[in-house]
């Protein structure tokens, strides 16, 4: 564990800038990030190996183990979101690399093979789908499947993913996987406030023992549209997200500029006033932090809505597409409002992310929103097309795994917080007959895909300390 900070700066300084973290996917900063991985299991004796996605790996085969034992993997990601934070992703990746050192140590007292994997592509905000390494390997997404998708320059997802193809196979070959773990960040502040106000000081850990949310990613193309619709529309969503989320079946919509990295717009936006007079009055109105500049205003500030054990309207932060929505509605006449970032021109093309815990509710905020939708805009003569662009399905952590890490933080008294998560892993997308996932305490208000994110390494040396000693149990079974 002495080598865990030295493991995880190596990876993380990488496309790191005073803006924030950028090691987009399938970029060259990421095959630089995967170079590093590479170096890192090279230095503990382990070969890689990459495969048709270019997801790196490498296996430690105790003696008497074979290449046809199924194994224990650990694995997260290494790509970031635009200006994102250090720590989504690469935390994951460190940890296992860390506790891969570890068990290389204890040989003679292993029976099964432990894997570590850096996926490719877990952020959208380049390609617009998520998980693309884990939902190849798992064969859930098809190299022809990538053709469809290009970044905000044109280039292909196909010709990235086919640049980087290895020979490997599948790191999540069914039947060779036994178990697949992740440590991630938690994405909200659940854990920070325990260790403030339950464990006196304590690191607390998280486990998931409740679903991992799936995700539909929507395009609604409709004609051209007075703004103040565009804002009714949004706001129409967030309501029905507020209705439907609670504890035990966590959901949420948030609405993201096309063409935008998905930070972009719930984290920051623009909007143009008609006059100075506009200007001053918006400032004073909405409830956010703005910067004016002339007739611009921006509305900015980092906004948690991943946890999803913490119900949407208690959440800290506000997604900033909502508060510039709340202002437009305020307003008399907004006709003379722009909002660049929305391209409402002769036709209005808008990106919505919906995230559930289970397929049901997926599907019935999805059915609710396009309905609700449709009569908003049939009310102004308009009609929408909904395309589903990409969709993750919900996942189910494994009980026997969730207690295993329990009993593991228990053992090391160190404190727990059973928890869902709202938000989408890696983890959660091969069919493996075990997954469990770890997170780990998360500061400036439990904020992520943003600069601020921030967890201390006291926080994320008690989620490796558990995994540590949770795999060490899983490979001697």
């Amino acid at each position: 564990m002495t080598d865990f900070k030295r493991l995880f700066y190596q990876l993380a300084n990488i496309g790191n800038t005073k803006a924030g973290r950028n090691c987009l996917a399938y970029s060259s900063q990421e095959d630089t990030a995967h170079h590093c991985f590479i170096r890192q299991l090279n230095a503990l004796g382990i070969p890689e190996q990459i495969d048709v996605w270019g997801n790196t790996y490498g296996t430690f085969y105790p003696k008497g183990t074979t290449k046809q034992t199924a194994v224990v993997a650990i694995g997260s990601h290494l790509d970031s979101v635009t200006n994102g934070g250090v720590y989504d992703g690469v935390l994951g990746v460190a940890a296992g690399v860390a506790v891969l050192q570890s068990i290389i140590q204890l040989d003679k007292l292993l029976t099964r093979p432990l894997r570590i994997i850096a996926w490719r592509g877990e952020e959208s905000s380049r390609f617009k789908i998520s998980c693309i390494g884990s939902k190849g390997a798992a064969g859930k997404l098809s190299i022809q499947e990538t053709k469809q998708f290009h970044d905000s320059q044109r280039n292909s997802l196909y010709q990235s993913v086919i640049k980087r193809s290895g020979p490997a196979p599948s790191p999540v070959e069914r039947g060779n996987c036994h178990t697949l773990l992740e440590m991630h960040i938690e994405q909200g502040p659940i854990l920070s406030h325990h260790r403030q106000t339950v464990s006196h000081g304590r690191p607390p850990i998280g486990v998931v023992t409740q679903r991992i949310a799936g995700a539909i990613r929507l395009q609604i193309h409709c004609s051209a549209l007075p703004i103040k619709v565009i804002a009714e529309l949004i706001l129409a969503v967030h309501r029905i997200a507020l209705g439907l989320d609670h504890q035990q079946r966590p959901f949420r919509a948030t609405f993201t500029p096309i063409d935008k990295p998905p930070n972009i717009g719930r984290d920051q936006t623009l909007l143009r006033c008609r006059n100075e007079a506009q200007a001053i009055a918006a400032q004073k109105q909405v409830q956010s932090t703005i910067q004016r500049n002339g007739l611009e205003l921006i509305l900015s500030g980092p906004h948690t809505f991943h946890t999803g054990s913490q119900p949407m309207h208690m959440r800290d932060g506000i997604d900033q597409i909502v508060a510039a929505a709340q202002f437009i509605t305020s307003l008399p006449d907004a006709s003379d409002i722009q909002w660049p970032q929305f391209m409402i021109n002769d036709s209005c093309h808008l990106q919505l992310d919906i995230r559930g815990g289970d397929s049901e509710i997926l599907n019935t905020g999805l059915n609710e929103i396009q309905t609700t939708g449709n009569q908003i805009l049939k009310h102004y003569n308009s009609h929408a097309h909904w395309q589903i662009i990409s969709r993750t399905e919900p996942a189910q952590t494994t009980p026997e795994i969730a207690n295993l890490l329990i009993e593991s933080a228990n053992q090391l008294s160190i404190p727990v917080v059973k928890m869902a998560s709202g938000a989408g892993h890696d983890v959660q997308v091969p069919s493996v007959s075990n997954r469990g996932l770890v997170f780990v305490a998360s500061e400036a208000g439990g904020v992520s895909h943003h600069n601020s994110e921030l967890t201390h390494m006291a926080d994320a040396r008690a989620g490796l300390s558990v995994l540590e000693q949770a795999v060490y149990q899983l490979l001697r079974q």
